[in-house]
């Protein structure tokens, strides 16, 4: 056999680290330094320029808006009210508290707002600025939706007896005036408290408008009175709701107490107290009726 060759050893080759390419370090000629400074006082000459037209500008506008203001034709010379049914124009205009001679664009748009929302019958508020010389209020009004009310507490005496006390208040339980006889068709709400004490007679006569009453409390009795209007029972008569007990509201209507609970809407229980009117009018005592209806399964009535 011919002996093999010997390998031939494996050479190993470093490279040499690429030196940096040196940079250009030469100085600019005369002529190349001249043109750039002369190129740097252009930039700075057209920045000056524009500063000195923005500022001639911004004088300019400032002296003629100056102009306009003094010359009055800004003046606020109309106030025109839209949205008001109940409460006149007068009443509005009368909160607002306007410098004579103010400019339209120095009206306070929210100081309006608020003094127009301080009218307790007033519920929201738009103010715009209509140039050149009008100031726009539109109104949204609370509207009456119950009566509280409670009953005038015996006299001893032979004179003329009290009249109850009656006082409007809205969904919102916002109190908007005492309650006239403009106002049969509302639901009467009984049990009603203020700051946790409840609406007695003589507390009642002492809510002014724009005092505030329990809101849930009021709005439980406007459902439940709602729900029963809705039926073939309600007719003219005043409805009355009991809200004392929230967890436990009554409806008091000809001649019966009705349990109505706080849970699961009212109309179903309504349409059960129209269905079973007949079994309970003979079940009726000398004072009248207790009917439950809050449990689904059954109804439990007894005399009172």
């Amino acid at each position: 056999m011919t002996p093999r060759a010997p390998k031939t050893p494996v050479r190993v080759v470093r490279k040499r680290a690429s030196k940096p390419a040196k940079k250009n370090l030469r100085k600019p000629t005369p002529k190349a330094a001249a043109k750039q400074r002369s190129l740097n006082l252009r930039w700075v000459g057209l920045g000056l320029l524009v500063v000195a037209l923005a500022g001639g500008l911004s004088g300019g506008a400032y002296l003629g808006w100056t102009a306009l203001i003094n010359s009055g034709s800004l003046q606020v010379k109309h106030i025109t009210i839209s949205g008001n049914r109940a409460i006149g124009e007068e009443q509005i205009a009368a909160r607002l508290d306007l410098a004579a001679g103010i400019n339209l664009p120095q009206v306070d748009l929210a100081a309006v707002s608020s003094a127009v929302l301080s009218h307790p019958w007033i519920g929201h508020v738009t103010v715009r600025r209509r140039y050149p010389d009008t100031l726009w209020i539109r109104v949204w009004e609370r509207s009456p939706a119950g009566v509280l009310w409670a009953a005038a507490p015996a006299k001893k005496s032979r004179k003329k007896a009290r009249q109850p006390a009656a006082v409007l208040v809205d969904r919102d339980g916002v109190v908007l005036g005492k309650a006239g006889a403009e106002s049969p068709h509302l639901p009467r709400l009984l049990g009603t408290t203020r700051d946790h004490k409840p609406l007695t007679y003589w507390r009642l006569l002492k809510l002014v408008a724009g005092d505030k009453v329990n809101q849930m409390q009021v709005r439980r009795g406007l459902a439940i009175a709602r729900a029963y209007r809705q039926s073939r029972l309600g007719g003219v008569a005043p409805v009355q709701v009991d809200v004392t007990d929230l967890r436990d509201p009554l409806l008091l209507v000809d001649g019966m107490r009705v349990r109505m609970g706080d849970k699961g809407g009212y109309e179903w229980r309504v349409q059960r107290l129209v269905q079973l009117r007949p079994e309970l009018r003979e079940l009726a005592g000398e004072k009248g009726t207790e009917v439950d209806l809050r449990l689904r399964d059954r109804v439990v009535a007894r005399p009172l």
